[in-house]
Protein backbone atom coordinates (compact mmCIF):
# COMPACT_ATOMS: atom_id res chain seq x y z
CA UNK A 1 0.00 0.00 0.00
CA UNK A 2 1.28 3.46 -0.82
CA UNK A 3 2.23 5.60 2.12
CA UNK A 4 0.51 8.97 2.26
CA UNK A 5 2.95 11.70 3.14
CA UNK A 6 2.55 15.40 3.84
CA UNK A 7 4.83 17.20 1.42
CA UNK A 8 4.94 20.39 3.49
CA UNK A 9 5.98 18.56 6.69
CA UNK A 10 8.62 16.64 4.76
CA UNK A 11 10.02 19.91 3.40
CA UNK A 12 10.18 21.35 6.92
CA UNK A 13 12.00 18.23 8.10
CA UNK A 14 14.46 18.49 5.21
CA UNK A 15 15.00 22.20 5.93
CA UNK A 16 15.62 21.41 9.60
CA UNK A 17 18.09 18.64 8.66
CA UNK A 18 19.95 20.93 6.28
CA UNK A 19 20.79 23.50 8.93
CA UNK A 20 21.03 21.28 11.99
CA UNK A 21 22.57 18.11 10.55
CA UNK A 22 25.26 17.87 13.22
CA UNK A 23 22.83 17.80 16.13
CA UNK A 24 20.33 15.39 14.48
CA UNK A 25 19.53 12.17 16.26
CA UNK A 26 19.83 8.92 14.29
CA UNK A 27 16.05 8.32 14.29
CA UNK A 28 15.49 11.74 12.68
CA UNK A 29 18.14 10.88 10.11
CA UNK A 30 16.35 7.58 9.36
CA UNK A 31 13.04 9.45 8.99
CA UNK A 32 14.71 11.90 6.63
CA UNK A 33 16.11 9.04 4.54
CA UNK A 34 12.65 7.41 4.45
CA UNK A 35 11.17 10.73 3.28
CA UNK A 36 13.84 11.04 0.62
CA UNK A 37 13.18 7.54 -0.71
CA UNK A 38 9.42 8.11 -0.71
CA UNK A 39 9.65 11.28 -2.77
CA UNK A 40 12.23 9.76 -5.08
CA UNK A 41 9.82 6.88 -5.75
CA UNK A 42 6.99 9.34 -6.32
CA UNK A 43 9.22 11.27 -8.72
CA UNK A 44 10.14 8.08 -10.61
CA UNK A 45 6.47 7.05 -10.91
CA UNK A 46 5.45 10.52 -12.09
CA UNK A 47 8.35 10.66 -14.54
CA UNK A 48 7.35 7.26 -15.96
CA UNK A 49 3.73 8.40 -16.34
CA UNK A 50 4.83 11.64 -18.01
CA UNK A 51 7.18 9.77 -20.36
CA UNK A 52 4.36 7.42 -21.38
CA UNK A 53 2.01 10.34 -21.96
CA UNK A 54 4.65 12.14 -24.02
CA UNK A 55 5.31 9.01 -26.10
CA UNK A 56 1.57 8.59 -26.70
CA UNK A 57 1.24 12.24 -27.71
CA UNK A 58 4.19 11.87 -30.08
CA UNK A 59 2.62 8.75 -31.61
CA UNK A 60 -0.62 10.65 -32.25
CA UNK A 61 1.30 13.66 -33.60
CA UNK A 62 3.16 11.46 -36.10
CA UNK A 63 -0.10 9.73 -37.07
CA UNK A 64 -1.86 13.06 -37.62
CA UNK A 65 1.03 14.37 -39.75
CA UNK A 66 0.91 11.17 -41.80
CA UNK A 67 -2.77 11.75 -42.52
CA UNK A 68 -2.72 15.55 -42.63
CA UNK A 69 0.77 16.85 -43.53
CA UNK A 70 -0.36 20.49 -43.55
CA UNK A 71 -2.95 22.51 -41.63
CA UNK A 72 -4.76 23.08 -44.93
CA UNK A 73 -5.07 19.32 -45.47
CA UNK A 74 -6.49 18.96 -41.98
CA UNK A 75 -8.98 21.80 -42.57
CA UNK A 76 -10.00 20.28 -45.90
CA UNK A 77 -10.56 16.90 -44.26
CA UNK A 78 -12.62 18.52 -41.48
CA UNK A 79 -14.73 20.42 -44.03
CA UNK A 80 -15.34 17.25 -46.03
CA UNK A 81 -16.24 15.34 -42.89
CA UNK A 82 -18.69 18.08 -41.90
CA UNK A 83 -20.33 17.91 -45.35
CA UNK A 84 -20.58 14.13 -45.16
CA UNK A 85 -22.15 14.35 -41.71
CA UNK A 86 -24.69 16.90 -42.98
CA UNK A 87 -25.54 14.65 -45.95
CA UNK A 88 -25.87 11.63 -43.67
CA UNK A 89 -28.13 13.56 -41.29
CA UNK A 90 -30.33 14.69 -44.20
CA UNK A 91 -30.46 11.15 -45.59
CA UNK A 92 -31.48 9.79 -42.18
CA UNK A 93 -34.16 12.46 -41.94
CA UNK A 94 -35.47 11.57 -45.41
CA UNK A 95 -35.42 7.87 -44.57
CA UNK A 96 -37.39 8.50 -41.38
CA UNK A 97 -39.98 10.59 -43.22
CA UNK A 98 -40.24 7.99 -46.00
CA UNK A 99 -40.72 5.22 -43.43
CA UNK A 100 -43.51 7.20 -41.73
CA UNK A 101 -45.23 7.82 -45.08
CA UNK A 102 -44.91 4.14 -46.06
CA UNK A 103 -46.42 3.08 -42.74
CA UNK A 104 -49.34 5.45 -43.33
CA UNK A 105 -49.80 4.12 -46.86
CA UNK A 106 -49.69 0.52 -45.64
CA UNK A 107 -52.32 1.35 -43.01
CA UNK A 108 -54.61 2.92 -45.61
CA UNK A 109 -54.00 0.10 -48.09
CA UNK A 110 -54.99 -2.37 -45.37
CA UNK A 111 -58.06 -0.30 -44.56
CA UNK A 112 -58.98 -0.11 -48.26
CA UNK A 113 -58.35 -3.84 -48.68
CA UNK A 114 -60.62 -4.55 -45.73
CA UNK A 115 -63.29 -2.29 -47.20
CA UNK A 116 -63.02 -3.98 -50.59
CA UNK A 117 -63.02 -7.43 -48.98
CA UNK A 118 -66.05 -6.44 -46.89
CA UNK A 119 -67.90 -5.21 -49.97
CA UNK A 120 -67.08 -8.42 -51.88
CA UNK A 121 -68.19 -10.58 -48.96
CA UNK A 122 -71.36 -8.55 -48.52
CA UNK A 123 -72.18 -8.91 -52.22
CA UNK A 124 -71.48 -12.64 -52.01
CA UNK A 125 -73.71 -13.00 -48.96
CA UNK A 126 -76.47 -10.99 -50.61
CA UNK A 127 -76.22 -13.12 -53.73
CA UNK A 128 -76.41 -16.26 -51.60
CA UNK A 129 -79.17 -14.99 -49.34
CA UNK A 130 -81.20 -12.41 -51.22
CA UNK A 131 -83.98 -12.62 -48.68
CA UNK A 132 -81.69 -11.30 -45.93
CA UNK A 133 -81.30 -8.01 -47.77
CA UNK A 134 -85.02 -7.36 -47.68
CA UNK A 135 -85.18 -8.34 -44.00
CA UNK A 136 -82.36 -5.95 -43.12
CA UNK A 137 -84.30 -3.07 -44.71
Amino acid sequence: MTEVRDWQKDMELAHHARYEFVSMQPRHLNTLIDVLFHWLQQYAAEKERADKAEAEAEKWRIESFRKYPTPEAYDTACTALHKHRERADKAEEREKKLREEMEKAMYWINMEAFRIAYDVLQESLLSLYPDKEEEAK
